[in-house]
């Protein structure tokens, strides 16, 4: 009896390379199916049918091996030196982010500027502005935390995050000009396809992770790096603004244009709300800390 269980174990729990492979291969047909609009045809059923029995071998795999694969990837982490003092360290994690955010901001500053001159619109010239902000507000914060290592005292890092905390008021300039861009200069982004949705997979990640790690980090009681995640929630809510923008020109086709425009005028005063209180608030507190110290 023994004997014959094992077939069918193997069958409804093939290994685990075999069920990404029926995993990619699913993913690839799914998106054949719907570009195709052949929702409905008999391979779509087989398609789905195959899909859902690779969707739940592939989860009750990773929670029956998730306890190991948990302790193994612990392992490796706190084994090598640069990683665990990535994943202890809260000033190292933010400079190593820091580091990527700029480098990512200066390539979309330097992109937007070449793409502005090139097309002669004003979409890409506030979009340079705005990643050129961010760009001065994360170097910064990087060389705040760099000196921060060698002891650098409190009052220059209170000082440091209140002014750029008043720098992040100024992205409600640049904001109040993409929302009178998108208003008054509807753009068209396009058939994004299946873009869009890995573009909303994103933004709704980076709002995720940014509204987690300033909650995190509130525990540090470093202005500094209360500022740096405010500068990666603040981006998150902007690229939020954008994709709604988005999905309003690919799927509002029968919305009327006025009733688009209340949505995108919303969410854009509600986003410069959020910015301006974050960043008021935080130059009452590092003013009032500056106070305390200077008595």
């Amino acid at each position: 009896m023994g004997a014959r269980q094992i077939p069918w174990s193997k069958l409804l729990f093939p290994p685990l390379w075999l069920i990404c492979i029926l995993a990619i291969a699913c993913a690839i047909a799914l998106f054949q199916i719907f570009s195709r609009g052949m929702e409905s045809s008999p391979a779509a059923y087989t398609v789905y049918t195959l899909s859902f029995y690779t969707l739940l071998v592939l989860s009750l795999t990773v929670g029956k091996n998730f306890p190991r694969w948990h302790s193994r990837v612990r392992e490796i982490v706190y084994g090598n030196s640069y990683t665990r003092q990535y994943v202890t360290d809260a000033v190292f994690k933010t400079q190593i982010n820091l580091a990527c955010s700029l480098a990512l901001d200066v390539l979309y500053t330097g992109v937007n500027i070449l793409l502005a001159v090139f097309f002669s619109t004003n979409w890409f010239a506030v979009f340079a502005g705005y990643y050129a902000v961010l760009s001065c507000l994360r170097i910064l914060l990087f060389q705040n935390l760099f000196r921060q290592r060698k002891r650098e005292n409190p009052i220059r890092e209170l000082k440091r995050a209140r002014f750029c905390s008043g720098i992040l008021l100024t992205v409600n300039l640049v904001l109040s000009a993409l929302v009178m861009m998108m208003l008054y200069r509807p753009h068209d982004f396009g058939d994004m396809g299946v873009l869009i949705y890995v573009a909303a997979l994103y933004t709704f990640s980076a709002l995720a992770v940014s509204l987690t790690g300033l909650i995190r980090f509130r525990k540090y009681k470093s202005p500094v790096l209360s500022v740096s995640r405010m500068i990666s929630l603040t981006a998150s809510l902007v690229s939020l603004l954008i994709l709604e923008t988005a999905m309003l020109s690919q799927f509002g086709g029968e919305m009327p244009l006025s009733t688009q425009n209340i949505f995108i005028a919303a969410t854009g005063a509600g986003i410069s709300i959020v910015i301006i209180v974050t960043a008021l608030y935080m130059i009452l507190k590092t003013t009032r800390m500056l106070r305390r110290l200077s008595q």
